[in-house]
Formats: structure tokens, C-alpha cells, sequence
């Protein structure tokens, strides 16, 4: 079978690989892969930029597939038949299991964590098998490509309910309107939120996108002044809230400037490297700014709820489909200021 790995450390050094296809084993379930999502992580480890790795490994972490074998000892054989539709938690392939972390469902800052497409062999291939307790069985209606997103949607959650109450008397400021700011924005208006969504002009289409989804005030930033704006819309000055999802130092700073005092940032975006930030302002403004982090078993389940319920569009942020053996030109096109989700599709 094709496997696309990051060979080595270092720019580029990605190959389309064939590999033996994977035994499952007695306690393991093998999953026949349909759909994998390109994160921005998997573009950072292409760059060299993400030092979490440990090459060579199978690239890929955002992925959905049908059942195709189960270990004759799984546990819980009753609750699995061979072509069901399913989603990987991909994030715990390897945890302790025993330290706080774990134990809190915070698993994410376990000491042994490894996930899958950087720790340990990921979903960039045509079949993996994993341990029962990481699949999770998707909604007949949703479709793979949809159900591939799970993992960034509790991703968000994560950021949108775990810091701060969304209340339909606050404004809250979604910086970056990529695939991860887009949901966001979503999700703050299922929470009835009032949203501003900035951007910078090679983002055009993404904002377009964001004002179809709900986002109150959509502002390119190079063109429009924010203060301006958000009075003239709200007969506000400034948000209650802001998310950094661009990981620009940029964008970091303009969300400092534009959070009332007393306010709070949320930091989503991952940044390449040092950022001069303006301390003295969330000292002066007394601004509490938290780091979101990856998810935890209560946000993956209600990214599943929300599926389930059809609740959120999904769809709409999913932008462009390849093959695996088209690998080069789906991460080509992922870094492209015009998409959004770009797909794989194995098969």
C-alpha cells in the first residue's frame, strides 16, 4: 500500500512510499482510511518549522475511515461491525494513562504522549490499525470528508468553552480567518456571540465565507480601521474577547490593542518563531490571555454531538479534494491563501 512519510528532519524530505499493509492484531481494529484532513501542523512538520517528531513517520492526524477487521480480543467486539463508518482520536496513540494529566482528561500534556502523523505512524496512507478505545463510530449522514474534521472542531470547542462564558451581550473578535478562526466563529454563534472577524487582504475569500457564516462584522484590517468600524456597527470601541488564530505576531498585538481592559485572549494559533509581544499592555489593561492547546475527551464528544445534530456547517470550510498520490499538489494548494480544508482521499 502507498504511505506518504516524512523521511527526515529538515525542509521537505516527504515521500509517497509503498509499505507492507499493517496486521491487526489481536486487540487492535483495522480501519480502511477514506478521508484525511491537512492540518497546519502537517504543513509545519513539511517546512521543518514543528520539532515535535519523530521522523520517519506517516504524516497525517485528521482522518475517518470504515472498519475492515477487529481484533478477535477486543473488548468491546459487540460494539463493532466490520464496514462501520468511524473518526480516530488521534491525539492519545500513546499515553501513560496514570499521570494527572491523563487521569483529568488532559491528556494532551501527558510526558509520553505521542500522537499520530508525528509521534507515531499517522493517517496519510490507505489502512491503519488502532486500539478500540480510539474509534469512534460517525453518524450514517455525515460524510468522511465532513467527519475528517472532528478533531479540529474539538479543537475549537476546546477554546471556545473552556476559558470563557460566550454570552449574547459580549463581542468577541475572531483574528484569522482560516479553517480553525471560521469555526470558531461558528461555534461563538451557536453560543448566540456577537462576532468580528478580521483578516488582511490576501484573506478576501475567506472573509467573504466568514460573513456568509454568521460573522457580524467582517473587516479587512489593511483597509478598513477596526475602531472605526466596530463603533459604527456596535457603538463599542473595543471586545470582551478575542481569539488569535493566525499565529502572527501581528495579529497577537492588534488583539491586545483591540481587548477592553480587564479583558481576555485566547492564543489558538501556533507562531514559526519569537514574537515581539507588548507585555506592558496586558499589564496596563490587565488583560488575562490563556494558551488553547490541542482538546480533551469532553470537547471530542461534543464535536461528535454536534455532528450528530447536524448544528454547525461543517462543509462549508472544505475547499478542495485530492488524491494521495496527488500528496504535492494537495500541500501546495493547503498553502495557498484561497483555501481552506484541503482533503485526501486514499482511494
Amino acid at each position: 500500500m502507498k504511505a506518504l512519510f516524512k523521511t527526515k528532519k529538515g525542509f521537505g524530505n516527504v515521500e509517497l512510499i509503498d509499505v507492507p499493509e499493517p496486521r491487526c492484531g489481536n486487540m487492535e481494529i483495522k480501519i480502511k482510511i477514506m478521508a484525511i484532513g491537512i492540518c497546519g501542523t502537517d504543513l509545519h512538520i513539511y517546512e521543518g518549522s514543528f520539532p515535535y517528531f519523530n521522523p520517519p513517520v506517516i504524516l497525517g492526524h485528521e482522518f475517518t475511515g470504515v472498519i475492515s477487521e477487529i481484533g478477535k480480543h477486543v473488548r468491546n467486539i459487540k460494539s463493532f461491525n466490520l464496514g462501520d463508518k468511524v473518526v480516530i482520536l488521534p491525539s492519545a496513540a500513546v499515553v501513560c494513562g496514570n499521570c494527572e494529566y491523563c487521569r483529568s482528561g488532559n491528556f494532551i500534556f501527558c510526558s509520553e504522549r505521542k500522537g499520530m502523523g508525528h509521534g507515531v505512524n499517522g493517517g496519510m496512507t490507505e489502512y491503519i490499525c488502532v486500539r478500540e478505545e480510539l474509534i469512534y463510530k460517525l453518524p450514517e449522514k455525515v460524510s468522511f470528508e465532513v467527519g475528517s474534521l472532528v478533531e479540529p472542531l474539538s479543537c475549537c470547542i476546546q477554546s471556545v468553552d473552556d476559558f470563557v462564558n460566550i454570552l449574547p451581550t459580549q463581542y468577541y473578535l475572531v483574528s484569522g480567518p482560516g479553517s480553525i478562526g471560521l469555526l470558531i466563529l461558528m461555534l461563538i454563534k451557536l453560543r448566540n456571540g456577537n462576532v468580528v472577524l478580521t483578516g488582511i487582504t490576501k484573506d478576501e475569500k475567506r472573509l467573504k465565507l466568514g460573513e456568509k457564516l454568521g460573522g457580524d462584522l467582517v473587516l479587512n484590517i489593511e483597509k478598513e480601521d477596526f475602531f472605526t468600524s466596530i463603533y459604527d456597527r456596535f457603538g463599542k470601541k473595543e471586545v470582551d474577547v478575542c481569539f488569535e488564530c493566525s499565529g502572527s505576531g501581528k495579529s497577537i498585538n492588534n488583539c491586545i490593542n483591540f481587548s477592553k481592559r480587564m479583558g481576555f485572549i485566547i492564543q489558538v494559533g501556533i507562531f514559526n518563531s519569537e514574537q515581539v509581544i507588548k507585555l506592558n499592555d496586558i499589564v496596563l489593561k490587565q488583560l488575562t490571555l490563556f494558551g488553547s492547546l490541542g482538546f480533551t475527551w469532553r470537547s471530542w464528544i461534543k464535536s461528535l454531538e454536534l455532528l450528530k445534530d447536524n448544528k454547525i456547517k461543517l462543509a462549508s470550510i472544505i475547499t478542495h479534494k485530492y488524491k494521495l498520490t496527488e500528496w504535492e499538489d494537495a500541500f501546495n494548494k493547503a498553502m495557498e491563501p484561497e483555501s481552506l480544508k484541503v482533503i485526501i482521499e486514499p482511494f
